[in-house]
């Protein structure tokens, strides 16, 4: 059975630094406050240990024997990110503001993790570090547990900091100064997945 300190500290050191459910979480909070958060963050808490298992029974070595599937995934999660950074750049100042593309709901963060590059990197380099060739179910599941757990934990850090700022941000125009920080970030968490495409291109070339 794997040491689950390890899986933990991996776990807490991948979900806590700036990322994709980071900003979603932290600009829902700066926006709507942190009850009306509640759901796409535990959307995002559990729907990524669930990636996670999917990963681990499968879906991870369909990848490895069809890179291509992954590439496709990869380009499309891009994508969508590069348009949420937009959006989020240029949102209003309104707290009550609604968009289709930000996910809101518990279901939307769970759907989330399937387009996001960060969520992939560390599910797929969870699996292939901490979980032997061959592992059971069971072991998947205690991984998963440790994710879940780390997850709810690092974005409620976020959630105090989208909060704190909050309160901090008192006027329109900061509102907005922080939109453009966090739609930047956001950008930003999305290069080392363009970087990655681009090198595999170059090296095929």
């Amino acid at each position: 059975m794997t040491s689950l300190l390890p899986v933990f500290m991996f776990a807490v050191a991948s979900v806590i630094t700036p990322g994709p459910n980071n900003v979603i979480v932290f600009n829902s909070v700066l926006h709507k406050g942190v009850r009306k958060t509640l759901p796409v963050y535990l959307g995002i808490c559990v729907g990524f240990p669930i990636l996670f298992i999917i990963s681990g029974v499968g879906l991870g070595e369909a990848f490895h024997v069809y890179p291509i599937l992954h590439e496709v995934l990869k380009i499309l999660g891009i994508t969508y990110l590069l348009m949420l950074a937009y959006k989020i750049a240029t949102q209003e100042d309104d707290v009550n503001i609604k968009s289709t593309i930000i996910p809101s709901s518990f279901t939307g963060g769970m759907l989330f993790q399937w387009i996001n590059p960060k969520a992939w990197v560390i599910a797929i380099g969870g699996i292939s570090t901490y979980t032997p060739s061959g592992a059971g179910i069971v072991e998947i599941l205690s991984i998963a547990g440790v994710f879940l757990f780390a997850t709810l934990a690092c974005m409620g850090f976020w959630l105090l900091v989208g909060h704190s700022a909050k309160s901090s941000v008192s006027s329109v125009r900061g509102m907005l100064v922080m939109n453009k920080v966090m739609g930047t970030v956001l950008a930003l968490s999305v290069v080392p997945a363009i970087w990655e495409i681009l090198a595999q291109l170059q090296y095929q070339a």
